[in-house]
């Protein structure tokens, strides 16, 4: 539970302060799309090794993958830093973190 907070805030608090990551990684059909895969791509290898480590029960051949859908959580919880009231996006983010958590703790028991 601990990995899917900190995971999930890290991310978030970085997309707050490089508001242009997003132009760069998520915007298809440019040049900025190509370094986009790239910087996806960097991105996944740094989230699969932080798994590693972090969740060593984790398979190494469920490492990629699982960095992937981690990457995409973590994209739904910066989605919903600007949902209002407050109270409701506190208690979705609890839930979203909760999911990953389950998510990373039945693939570590794989």
């Amino acid at each position: 539970e601990e990995l899917a907070a900190h995971l999930l805030r890290a991310f978030a608090d970085y997309r707050k302060q490089h508001p242009a990551f997003v132009a760069l990684v998520e915007v298809a059909g440019s040049l900025p799309s190509m370094l986009g895969r790239t910087i996806r791509q960097r991105m996944r290898d740094y989230l699969s090794q932080i798994l590693a480590i972090h969740a060593p029960g984790i398979a190494a051949g469920e490492l990629r993958p699982a960095a992937m859908v981690v990457q995409q959580l973590m994209k739904a919880a910066v989605a919903l830093e600007n949902e209002q009231p407050a109270a409701l996006r506190k208690a979705a983010q609890n839930q979203l973190q909760q999911a990953l958590s389950l998510y990373l703790s039945a693939l570590a028991a794989r």
